[in-house]
């Protein structure tokens, strides 16, 4: 006996593809036993899960955002003038 999605699974799979194409830096699958969504590849190893792909996609909005703070280069800004000591 071989499992065949319903209508709701499939317009959740059809989701977990959308959200794939948004975040290419996970992988992101619809658990049809579980009913969530579910994001792997994440910064500390641990996967990602949410009852709407619309919160899994926050979710890893904001797992990335905190992965760019890590490597945001801080330098003193730039100015026209020369200094030169003397």
């Amino acid at each position: 006996m071989s499992y065949r999605p319903d209508e709701y699974d499939k317009k959740q799979i059809d989701d977990a593809l959308d959200v794939q194409a948004k975040c290419p830096r996970q992988v992101i699958m619809y658990g049809v036993a579980t009913r969530k969504f579910w994001a792997f590849g994440t910064l500390n190893g641990r996967p990602l899960y949410a009852d709407t792909a619309g919160e899994l996609i926050a979710q890893v909005q904001a797992m990335e955002r905190e992965r760019a703070a890590h490597y945001v280069e801080v330098r003193p800004p730039r100015t026209s003038e020369r200094w030169y000591v003397t």
